[in-house]
């Protein structure tokens, strides 16, 4: 992943064009990404997860993952703003949460936690979060929900 940050006002004119391209990030080992306006995310092999804001491109927002997590397996970015990822551990998987439109956002403590025989030890395939209806302009006291496929099987939790 190349991550370049160009100057807008100094690409406009010919002579200061070459100035343009201030500086480049490349991450060579990522493993979950997610993408909903304005937010991209992706979690790095080193266990750090990264979230842009397209409004605000002087600033990453980088999280560490717990020391007990093998990877991060998938992520979800929610309309609502909300930033969910599923991680695999040595006994299962769990499931945390950043409110990214909280002025200080931080790393949730774990929402879900289940082991590998509650899934008859499958794979997980996809990963879906339906956030909660709290920050909407109507509360219609729906609650989350997630969805997780492993293998053929899809699992709920509310």
């Amino acid at each position: 992943m190349y991550l370049d940050t160009i100057d807008v006002k100094l690409c406009m004119e010919d002579s200061t064009r070459k100035l343009a391209h201030t500086r480049e990030c490349i991450d060579k080992f990522y493993m979950a990404y997610g993408f909903n306006w304005p937010y991209f995310a992706y979690a790095s092999k080193r266990n750090f997860i990264q979230i842009l804001n397209a409004f605000n491109v002087n600033f990453i927002q980088r999280y560490e993952l717990p020391k007990h997590i093998i990877r991060c397996s998938h992520t979800f970015l929610s309309d609502t703003h909300d930033f969910y990822c599923i991680c695999e551990t040595a006994d299962g998987y769990e499931i945390y949460n950043i409110d990214l439109d909280s002025p200080e956002p931080y790393l949730s403590d774990c929402l879900l936690k289940y082991n590998f025989e509650r899934v008859n030890k499958q794979f997980l395939t996809a990963f879906h979060i339906r956030s909660s209806s709290r920050k909407e302009k109507v509360n219609l006291n729906r609650s989350l929900t997630a969805f997780m496929m492993h293998g053929n099987t899809l699992y709920g939790w509310c």
